[in-house]
This record gives structure tokens, sequence and C-alpha cells, in this order.
């Protein structure tokens, strides 16, 4: 049981510090892609 405290936290600090480091790349290949389409084609008419 100790050990899976002390796991956890180590864990999820990991994937907290990899959703960081990810979500700008993710985030500006989103808009580049919505650029290069155009977003009018992203609004409903």
């Amino acid at each position: 049981m100790l050990r899976w405290l002390l796991w956890f936290p180590k864990v999820w600090l990991h994937f907290q510090l990899s959703y960081l480091c990810g979500f700008p790349s993710i985030l500006a290949i989103a808009i580049l892609y919505a650029h290069y389409i155009g977003f009018a084609a992203f609004v409903p008419s």
C-alpha cells in the first residue's frame, strides 16, 4: 500500500508534465490546420 502511495504521485506528475509539454504543440497544429482549411469551414451556417 505504501509503495502504491509513493508511486501514484510520481506517475501523475509525469503525465501532467507530458500534457503541459504536448498541449501547446497540439494546439498550434490544430490552429495551423484550421487556418489552412479556412476558419469558415468550421463555422456552421
